[in-house]
Order: C-alpha cells, then sequence, then structure tokens
C-alpha cells in the first residue's frame, strides 16, 4: 500500500491492535478485516476476539505500507493498492483520496447509510430515523429540541 510519507507512520505500522484506537489506526488490520469479513463495521473495531483472529493477523502481516509521492495536484490522502497473487498476477489501483473528500464527495445517502452503520446498537433504530429526519428539517426548526432528544442514549 502506497500512502504519503506520514501516514505510514501514523497508523500503517499497527499490525496487532491491543485496543479500539490502535485496531481503527491499523491499515493492515482494517484491511484484514474487509477481506475476511467482507465487512468493515465500526463495532469490529472494539471485537477483543477480532483483534486475535489468526485469519486476520496472517493477512494483516502480508500488508507492507510504503511511503509515496503524491502529485501534486492529487487530494493529499489519495492511494495506491498493490496485489499480488500467488501464481504472480500484480493487480493495482490508485484510489483518489477518501470517499468524503470533494474528489470523491459522499452523497446524502452515503452519510445516512454511515450514520446507521456507527449508530446501530448504540441508539434504537427509530432514534437514528428521527436524528436523520431531524437533521433534514434543521434549516426549518425553531428550536434543536427535537434533535437532542433523540439524541439521548436509549431514546
Amino acid at each position: 500500500m502506497g500512502l504519503p510519507a506520514w501516514a505510514v507512520g501514523h497508523g500503517a505500522a499497527i499490525t496487532r491492535p491491543g485496543d479500539a484506537i490502535s485496531a481503527q489506526f491499523s491499515l493492515a488490520w482494517g484491511i484484514a478485516l474487509q477481506l475476511v469479513t467482507g465487512d468493515n463495521r465500526p463495532r469490529d473495531y472494539f471485537d477483543t476476539e477480532l483483534w486475535a483472529d489468526p485469519r486476520l493477523l496472517a493477512i494483516a502481516d502480508m500488508v507492507q505500507a510504503v511511503p509515496m509521492e503524491i502529485p501534486a495536484a492529487d487530494p493529499g490522502l489519495s492511494a495506491r493498492l498493490e496485489v499480488t497473487l500467488r501464481d504472480g498476477t500484480r493487480l493495482e489501483v490508485y484510489q483518489l483520496g477518501f470517499h468524503g473528500h470533494n474528489s470523491w464527495p459522499a452523497s446524502d445517502q452515503d452519510i445516512a447509510g454511515k450514520f446507521r452503520l456507527n449508530a446501530a446498537g448504540v441508539i434504537t433504530a427509530h432514534a437514528v430515523e428521527t436524528i436523520l429526519d431531524s437533521l433534514r428539517r434543521l434549516d426549518k426548526m425553531p428550536r434543536v429540541r427535537e434533535l437532542t432528544a433523540a439524541l439521548r442514549p436509549g431514546s
């Protein structure tokens, strides 16, 4: 994985998470999580069993982060992924920025989906939809009481 030099030292050096923060900052573990589970759910970063899952760690051990120059016209958090398969086939992709960056904007649907994913298990599904509905109408609300009430745990 080619990354800006500062990003390599920032999180790519962590391969064996010992807590939720190191899991979140571990490029290798995050890639392994996606490849093994087919998902990258926020709650998985808090799962102590996944931190030590031998399937994830075996893949994390194969991830190598290297510093690369990002062209001046490209977003600073662009990256290059190169994968070499067992038969020697090389696959490569360059990602221009990250999802949500101006170069790859997130739609309202993307943002709502991410909020639903992050809020799952923390607040009720009803509260999630109430919050999303409130945010869609925020500019028309005389007070934000409706929104803040829905943000309380147990709502």
